[in-house]
């Protein structure tokens, strides 16, 4: 049976079990028992990156503080390097805004140059609960690319290679950070 719950996760409790149902779907799905406290335990061992699954949703229901700002910017240079992480406040006042009337405020802005720092830095914001900031030239008119909450900025500035291109067949294949006017220079 279903009822409403006060847990700020799920706007129901799960089966009469009293846990969220968000977290009762959880356990089903992820083939784990619950135990009475909202932990999570392995039933059935899973395969491939399932396995870490139930740990990363527990760790967000038990409410896991969030990392402080410094912190942040210690495992951001971590994955990314030392160069590619802004923290200082010039940097972020630059990027926390863009040709919109909107400003934001970010953590850190960071400058990833391959698509496997992009994935390890979404990893990384997903497990820790960070909200992320994606920007090409800022040249927005709408506020799409101003950070609304603190989060991180990622400025695809760096990603700017052309890798394969056909004036013939009129095709590109370029990374975001590539502009529009140096892919009509090609």
């Amino acid at each position: 049976m279903l009822r409403p719950s006060a847990h700020p996760y799920a706007s129901f409790s799960g089966m009469g079990t009293g846990q969220p149902l968000l977290l009762v779907l959880s356990a089903i799905i992820s083939r784990t028992s619950l135990i009475g406290n909202g932990m999570m335990t392995p039933r059935i061992p899973l395969e491939g990156n399932l396995k870490s699954f139930p740990k990363d949703l527990y760790f967000s229901f038990v409410g896991s503080p969030m990392p402080s700002k410094k912190d942040v910017i210690r495992d951001l240079r971590k994955i990314l390097g030392e160069e590619a992480v802004e923290d200082d406040d010039l940097a972020i006042k630059i990027y926390s805004e863009d040709a919109s009337l909107f400003e934001g405020n970010a953590i850190a802005v960071v400058f990833p140059t391959f698509t496997s720092q992009v994935s390890a830095l979404l990893s990384y914001a997903y497990r820790n609960d960070l909200k992320i900031y994606p920007q090409g030239s800022a040249s927005s008119l709408v506020g799409s690319s101003t950070p609304a909450e603190d989060g991180i900025v990622i400025s695809l500035s760096r990603m700017n290679r052309i890798k394969e291109y056909s004036v013939v067949d009129m095709y590109a294949i370029a990374e975001p950070g590539v502009r529009l006017v140096e892919l009509n220079e090609v």
